[in-house]
């Protein structure tokens, strides 16, 4: 998915949601969403969330599109998201993600929540092909559980073929940034009012870092593919609590002939959300 004042080597970027038949569409949307979480062990930990504690009641400075006052509203976004994230907050979040590789294009809309800082629960469905089916998805500590129609409507382990975004994406966004603008603000759906910002990500520092904490080939295939892309975030922060409203990933590589763009709304920050470990055998 960065961050001013980040712990490189321990976070990871952005992650996209991609739900794929074919080996070959799994390296795609791995490309597409540029890094993925970490795998991990599951457990059967309940987590409940609730408003985090004067998150409602903080003054909010003042920032301006200078380079210095654009660098402290970065350092603010990331040291507010990774404070409240401490508090195991819940955030609801809607994607829309297209990816285009040569003549193939991936259309893939999702749906869900997540809980910081490693728990996600959505739907998702891959619309490029019209026979496709919605799929119920929960990651837990980077182990991935999948229920649709072909799995009679039991939940499964699943391994390869299944991504999701990674709260932990959100909390590192800032790590891989080359630079940064701040277009000043812009209010979103609602009358929501933001300062809307723009990283130059380092594609190559980002995936080197990731290639250190996984073994998958696909993956590593998929992270190798990213190391000269051109990517960019959009971020739409809060002007009142400098929590991400909405994200806007732009993906370039002409090497690969890889074009993508994925959009993520937030909503319901620091919501009361319940993710557990779904029962395989029930």
């Amino acid at each position: 998915m960065l961050a001013v004042g980040g712990q490189k080597g321990k976070n990871l970027p952005m992650g996209g949601i991609l739900f794929q038949k074919s080996a070959k569409l799994i390296v795609f949307s791995l490309t597409a969403a540029l890094l993925l979480y970490a795998s991990g062990c599951g457990d059967d930990r309940t987590v409940t969330v609730s408003q985090p504690e004067g998150l409602e009641n903080a003054m909010p400075r003042i920032y301006d599109t200078s380079p210095e006052s654009t660098g402290q509203l970065l350092r603010d976004t990331s040291a507010t998201v990774r404070n409240n994230s401490e508090t195991n907050m819940g955030v609801h979040f809607v994607m829309d993600s297209r990816t285009t590789i040569g003549d193939t294009t991936i259309v893939s809309k999702g749906e869900g929540d997540m809980v910081f800082p490693d728990r996600v629960r959505m739907t998702t469905q891959n619309y490029t092909d019209a026979q496709s089916i919605p799929v119920e998805v929960i990651v837990i500590s980077g182990k991935a559980y999948t229920r649709s129609a072909t799995t009679n409507g039991m939940w499964k382990s699943s391994g390869t073929g299944v991504s999701a975004p990674d709260p932990r994406s959100i909390i590192s966004l800032f790590d891989f940034a080359r630079s940064s603008r701040n277009f000043g603000e812009e209010s979103l759906s609602g009358n929501r009012k933001t300062y809307h910002m723009q990283l130059d990500v380092d594609a190559t520092l980002a995936a080197d870092e990731a290639k250190k904490q996984n073994s998958d080939p696909a993956l590593m295939q998929a992270l190798e593919a990213t190391r000269n892309a051109s990517v960019t975030v959009d971020l739409w922060i809060g002007t009142s609590d400098l929590l991400i409203y909405q994200e806007r990933v732009v993906i370039s590589n002409p090497a690969t002939a890889l074009k993508s763009e994925q959009t993520f709304i937030f909503s319901g920050w620091g919501k009361s959300v319940e993710i557990v470990k779904p029962c395989e055998s029930c």
